[in-house]
């Protein structure tokens, strides 16, 4: 499992990477709340970009169309070097 923020992580089986929000379940261990689900790591890449963004604006912690295209844009690298450096 990797952890891409407080809220988000990635996960995978034979089939797809599977995003969404861990959930601890005294018993049955880390289940997904609201999971994605994707064909490749890209795409649960940018899906985790669009659900922190999503996440951020419902809080407004964004408020402004140049907040969120920045933050886009750095999330996007952001996850996208994690994912990079953990695939080295």
């Amino acid at each position: 499992m990797i952890r891409l923020t407080d809220k988000l992580v990635v996960t995978a089986d034979s089939e797809c990477y599977i995003v969404g929000k861990p959930r601890h379940r005294v018993g049955k261990g880390v289940e997904m709340q609201s999971p994605r689900y994707y064909p490749t790591l890209a795409q649960a890449v940018r899906g985790a970009v669009s659900t922190t963004l999503r996440q951020k604006v419902a809080s407004e912690e964004i408020t402004t169309l140049s907040e969120f295209i920045r933050q886009e844009k750095q999330l996007q690298e952001e996850f996208t070097k994690r994912l990079e450096d953990l695939e080295a």
